[in-house]
């Protein structure tokens, strides 16, 4: 029997050179104490956070699996090597850590806020703004102004890319007055973004008195005008402030938010991808249930197995297309075709009469409606008596 090829170590062990130091003070001592004591979760989770200091983001985050190895059912360590996850770059484990922090500490306000940071980085807009919605539940101006505004500038980002531009404007009637004099090192910046959304300063007027204090500051801030400008149209500006703050970042903060969310966006938009060129919410293999392209929304075939009858099925798709509307910012009345796969069309007036009174007369749509057999290889495929696909403009 031939042998099959193997995969070379080189290429299967993620960044295989480790640093040997010099690593921050304190790490010594901890591992003299591990030594002594190897099943330690705890110092092993010391030991990561020392290690993060010093940047040392990959071998924090093998301190941080080491811990979990020991105590797996101990959920700020997920939080923790997510975190750093996330300083290395990858957003898919980062995603996984914080997804299962999420289960274990579900009140933990910064594993709502990084996993929600993971999804954004990703461009997974739709799981991002779930995370921060959550978030957002846990978060009080008045008890954290800090956090307050970190959250709500990062969902205001997430909305604005979603095209839910009314939820947006609610997020940002909740700031609070005064974000415009709040100091810049007292919350890493997020309040003069929330200042900018809410109208109180200007984007001229964010560096008119130089730059504000501090190089995470600045990070936040260069990256929060570039996505300014780029939600209401000024790609030339937005794209001169992203490559202000790449090259500002680059050197020491090479891990901050802003300046791996500003990669991101110059990756996609170097590759003609942009935004939001084409948009795929809630993925599945082979297929997004929602593809948002050129201001046109093309929805997957949505079904109501459930219901005994053709007309309650179709009450059934109709109403979750309204919830589905309602998620996305989207309005019935600019449905532009319906595609009706119908199992048995000698009842087709049953779909007929509950669509009609569904969609209404003033904005109907083009549309088509055919027999179809259900899918015979899924469980529920002989109960499904409708499949609504809807093309809806988008505002």
């Amino acid at each position: 029997m031939p042998m099959k090829p193997m995969a070379d170590a080189a290429h299967q062990v993620a960044d295989p050179i480790r640093s040997a130091g010099p690593y921050p003070d304190g790490v010594d001592a901890i591992d003299e104490k591990l030594a002594a004591d190897p099943d330690n979760a705890e110092l092993w989770m010391q030991r990561g956070l020392l290690l993060s200091t010093g940047m040392f983001m990959r071998e924090a985050v093998e301190s941080y699996s080491k811990a979990i190895a020991i105590d797996p059912f101990n959920g700020i360590l997920y939080r923790h090597r997510g975190h750093r996850h996330i300083s290395c770059r990858e957003y898919e484990q980062a995603a996984a850590d914080f997804v299962v922090a999420s289960r274990l500490i579900p009140e933990n306000w910064d594993v709502w806020y990084h996993l929600g940071l993971s999804y954004y980085l990703m461009g997974e807009y739709e799981k991002a703004e779930k995370a921060y919605d959550r978030c957002y539940k846990l978060s009080d101006s008045k008890d954290n102004l800090a956090n307050f505004c970190a959250v709500t500038d990062w969902r205001w980002r997430t909305l604005m890319r979603l095209g839910r531009k009314d939820e947006a404007a609610k997020l940002v009637e909740a700031i609070p007055d005064g974000v415009d004099k709040v100091d810049p090192t007292d919350d890493g910046g997020y309040a003069l973004d929330c200042a900018l959304y809410k109208g109180l300063v200007g984007p001229e007027a964010i560096f008119a008195d130089g730059e504000p204090a501090g190089k995470l500051e600045l990070t936040i801030c260069l990256y929060g005008l570039s996505n300014y400008y780029y939600v209401h149209g000024d790609m030339a500006k937005s794209n001169e402030v992203l490559d202000k703050c790449i090259a500002y970042a680059e050197k020491d903060q090479w891990c901050s938010f802003g300046y791996l969310a500003a990669l991101a966006d110059k990756k996609n938009r170097t590759e003609g991808m942009g935004y939001p060129a084409i948009r795929r919410y809630d993925r599945r293999p082979g297929c997004s249930r929602v593809v948002i392209h050129n201001g046109v929304a093309y929805f997957t075939g949505h079904v109501s197995p459930f219901a005994p009858t053709l007309r309650e099925q179709t009450e059934g798709v109709c109403k979750r297309y309204d919830e589905l509307f309602a998620q996305y910012g989207m309005k019935k009345e600019n449905i532009l075709m319906a595609n009706a796969y119908i199992k048995d069309m000698s009842k087709f007036s049953e779909y007929d009469e509950v669509f009609k009174a569904w969609v209404g007369t003033d904005h109907a749509p083009a549309g088509v409606a055919v027999q179809a057999q259900p899918d015979q290889t899924s469980a529920l495929g002989d109960n499904i008596l409708v499949e609504l696909a809807l093309i809806v403009a988008v505002d």
